[in-house]
């Protein structure tokens, strides 16, 4: 059953969400806002946007099959 949602975003939020609904989804757009939404919780001393972006990067890397850097072990 779909449920109506009303936001109350910023309008630097607002241009993010545009810029995101150009990419994905809705059930997408939704999921990555809940995201950010914890992250900057989480993490208040950090800008929403550096956030933002860096949940933009990391989905981008999972979706293109990037592996990710493992240091090797220095014995």
């Amino acid at each position: 059953m779909s449920q109506l949602v009303h936001l109350n975003l910023s309008g630097h939020m607002l241009a993010l969400l545009r810029k995101e609904s150009n990419i994905h989804a809705i059930d997408q757009q939704v999921n990555f806002w809940v995201r950010l939404g914890k992250a900057c919780i989480e993490n208040p001393e950090l800008p929403t946007t550096f956030v933002a972006e860096c949940l933009t990067s990391l989905s981008e890397a999972k979706s293109k099959g990037f592996i990710p850097f493992i240091p090797r072990a220095t014995d």
